[in-house]
């Protein structure tokens, strides 16, 4: 239910606590996740801290990493459009 023509702007992933959570269940550090997913540490940094909104391949990278399931990951998304407001999607 992720529309790619969708602003990232008007769409917020609430996925920062559940990525955090699952990676340190797991005893994985952000540089282990980080070289699993070739990126850097810094780039997990900031989605654990909600300061960038991973891409949706890249939130199923995370998944497949992690070993979880998209719906393990992603537990509220927030869409906002200008015709109905805010629309809530809850696990």
């Amino acid at each position: 239910m992720i529309c790619s023509n969708v602003n990232n702007e008007d769409t917020i992933f609430k996925i920062a606590n559940e990525l955090a959570r699952i990676r340190i269940s797991q005893r994985l550090s952000q540089e282990e996740l980080a070289d699993k997913l070739k990126c850097s540490r810094k780039l997990i940094r900031c989605f654990e801290l909600n300061e960038k909104t991973p891409s949706f391949l890249k939130i199923l990278q995370i998944c497949d990493a992690l070993n979880v399931s998209l719906g393990a990951l992603i537990v509220r998304v927030e869409y906002k459009t200008p015709e109905y407001g805010k629309l809530t999607v809850i696990k």
